[in-house]
């Protein structure tokens, strides 16, 4: 008996793949879903002495664009860029490069934006530079990484 036959009219409407919010070549702006809790906690750290526009500190722009909008997809699965020289995590001055995931999607608690938070820190200076996080602070920061992971996707599946 033969095959049946394939049905080889193309795509049908819900094999439609829809762009990803977090595209980078999309529209800026608030990408939906992403938690936005994580403006207020990480302001201190949006000056143009840490990570603002201006010159980010270790690379690392923490702007509403790279917080809330489509350039967060752009920290997953990213290595932190770190103080060339640096080879051990016990060296205040900085991380050894390439130590961790700036948002890391296969377990959100060793993002080093998170650890990064917390006493003692993954590596480094304890960031904020000036004052200090609290636990509704790192709770929102734990809260923004899974929304961006959830939202964006890795960095591996394009999405």
């Amino acid at each position: 008996m033969p095959p049946p036959p394939v049905d080889d009219a193309g795509p049908t409407d819900d094999a439609i793949t829809m762009p990803s919010p977090c595209s980078t070549s999309g529209a800026g702006g608030n990408v939906p879903g992403i938690d936005s809790c994580v403006l207020t906690s990480l302001h201190v750290c949006q000056n143009d002495f840490c990570h603002g526009a201006k010159s980010p500190a270790a690379d690392l722009m923490l702007t509403e664009e790279f917080l809330t909008g489509p350039s967060a997809k752009l920290l997953i699965d990213k290595p932190n860029v770190g103080k060339p020289g640096v080879t051990t995590t016990t060296d205040v001055t900085g991380c050894p490069p390439a130590f961790a995931k700036i948002i890391d999607p296969s377990d959100p608690e060793k993002s080093l934006i998170y650890t990064k938070t917390g006493r003692p820190q993954a590596c480094g200076a304890p960031m904020p530079v000036i004052g200090t996080f609290s636990s509704t602070d790192r709770a929102c920061v734990l809260s923004w990484l899974k929304s961006v992971i959830a939202v964006c996707g890795s960095a591996a599946d394009g999405g």
